[in-house]
């Protein structure tokens, strides 16, 4: 049974995908704002860190099991479901699972058993599909071009669905590229692997102009606590990104650089499928719920390296 001592001094929040990359970050920042977290995930992916009261299945029942122990749920962040584009191209099934049929679970959940809790649902830029607008506003359609991003699509039209339904309160962040200690794939981590290999000289896919918008991850978790605390009152949708737009090439040069790396830096022409020419946020939404970045690009990639240089 909760401590009803402990219900009353401090929320109780259930964090999906705990063991993961952005869910690890999410789970230790809430905890050391005080919140009580139960973690739904595999405990065995946890980064340092990342603390939980107790561990559980992505299920209704066990999202149930670990409400009963916690007490009152005030919000359920859920960071499960596919995590890039590659691996939807690879088992689009296996994406589907963890992005939709997960997002069914925890909304079963909130309707039999946490009705008076917000979602906060980690979407994805990817719904915006090849755009190619800068930056992209929220109340862009949403067109899709790869698995990932189209199971996204229908997570957060399902969520829209069950709220306006059951009466639930949702808010929906469509996160963009997020970056720092604790992230084992993707480009940060492929180049610096690389390079740190002695590669040279190191070609990556695309032309280098491709253009992004990096969030360091300590800023999309402030952004997700400020969206999750019960207290205030976050729009339905918003962007997750730090509204500068980098290209690949001038991200890759700056993490060599600070990776003490200078092999010769190719590019390909040959452009990865599902991947966008460019994918920055319009952050207005963002920026008027309060939330302002405060790690720089700089700063970012000169902490991931010297994270990455300690793992590699």
């Amino acid at each position: 049974m909760a401590n009803p001592e402990l219900q009353a001094s401090s929320p109780a929040g259930i964090v999906t995908g705990a063991g993961g990359f952005i869910g690890s970050h999410v789970a230790a920042a809430l905890a050391k704002r005080g919140w009580r977290i139960g973690a739904a995930g595999n405990p065995g992916r946890t980064c340092a860190g990342a603390s939980a009261q107790t561990w559980g299945a992505l299920s209704v029942e066990s999202l149930a099991s670990l409400a009963a122990q916690l007490g009152p749920i005030t919000a359920i962040v859920h960071c499960a479901g596919g995590s890039s584009v590659g691996p939807s191209l690879q088992d689009p099934a296996r994406d589907f699972e963890r992005s939709v049929v997960s997002t069914l679970r925890v909304l079963e959940f909130m309707r039999a058993h946490a009705p008076s809790a917000r979602l906060v649902f980690l979407s994805s830029a990817a719904v915006y599909g090849a755009a190619n607008l800068e930056p992209l506003q929220e109340d862009l359609p949403k067109r899709p071009i790869s698995p990932y991003g189209a199971h996204k699509a229908i997570a957060e039209d399902l969520v829209a669905h069950w709220a306006g339904q059951f009466e639930l309160r949702f808010t929906i962040l469509r996160l963009f590229s997020v970056y720092g200690a604790g992230l084992r794939k993707q480009l940060l981590w492929e180049l610096s692997r690389r390079a740190l290999a002695g590669e040279d000289p190191l070609t990556l896919f695309g032309s280098g102009e491709e253009r992004r918008d990096f969030i360091a991850v300590e800023d999309a978790v402030a952004l997700i606590a400020r969206a999750a605390d019960p207290a205030l009152n976050p729009p339905d949708v918003m962007n997750g990104g730090s509204g500068r737009g980098t290209s690949v090439r001038e991200l890759a040069e700056r993490l060599l650089d600070a990776l003490g790396s200078a092999p010769q830096l190719r590019f390909s022409g040959d452009a990865k499928a599902g991947d966008p020419v460019t994918m920055v946020a319009d952050t207005r939404r963002a920026r008027a719920f309060g939330f302002s970045p405060a790690v720089s690009l700089e700063q970012g990639i000169a902490d991931y390296a010297a994270w990455v240089r300690r793992e590699v």
